[in-house]
């Protein structure tokens, strides 16, 4: 009786120990695909390389893309902030003082509305999660509102769209929960 070689048990071990890898990754692309398919403000491509930033992505299923995809909103939208403090303190923006004060004071809402998303999403069941959902549509509604307000559009439209697009997926995957 012939034993396998060593070369065909480490393969075949390799293999074993990858399919839940490709499985997950397999989970990834199908949420980002169906995210894009479902929502015209997400990117799939943006989706994909926005979530496998967190490690944790590998092994994810929708409640963690959730919960990365608001944490990195928040990262988003933090850095808008900075970003905003930076062009207030540059007298070279000084003729956008009353813009950029208004959107920093949306984004410090938007910000507080994406931590309280994340602690509601925890206190409701996974069928009612329309606290949750309301709370995301407001923190987006807050960067909508600087971007409509502002009269630069283009000063922060990066970052709005970054952290907007982020939002838009963890809704996408917060009413898919259900689903799994």
């Amino acid at each position: 009786m012939k034993f396998c070689s060593p070369l065909v048990v480490i393969l075949l071990l390799v293999l074993f120990v990858s399919l839940p890898h490709f499985n997950n990754a397999s989970v990834l692309s199908d949420a980002c695909s169906k995210a894009a398919a479902n929502d015209i403000k997400i990117n799939r491509d943006f989706c994909l390389t926005s979530l496998q930033v967190d490690p944790k992505s590998a092994s994810a299923n929708l409640t963690d893309l959730f919960h990365i995809s608001i944490n990195l909103s928040i990262t988003n939208t933090t850095r808008a902030i900075s970003h905003i403090r930076y062009l207030l303190s540059n007298s070279a923006y000084a003729h956008l003082k009353d813009d950029l004060s208004f959107c920093q004071d949306q984004y410090t809402e938007a910000i507080g509305c994406l931590y309280g998303a994340i602690k509601q999403v925890r206190l409701s069941s996974n069928d009612d999660h329309t606290n949750v959902n309301w709370i995301i549509t407001e923190a987006m509604t807050a960067m909508d509102d600087c971007e409509d307000e502002s009269s630069n559009k283009s000063i922060l439209s990066k970052e709005r769209g970054n952290a907007f697009q982020l939002c838009a997926m963890a809704l996408n995957f917060l009413n898919n929960f259900r689903k799994l």
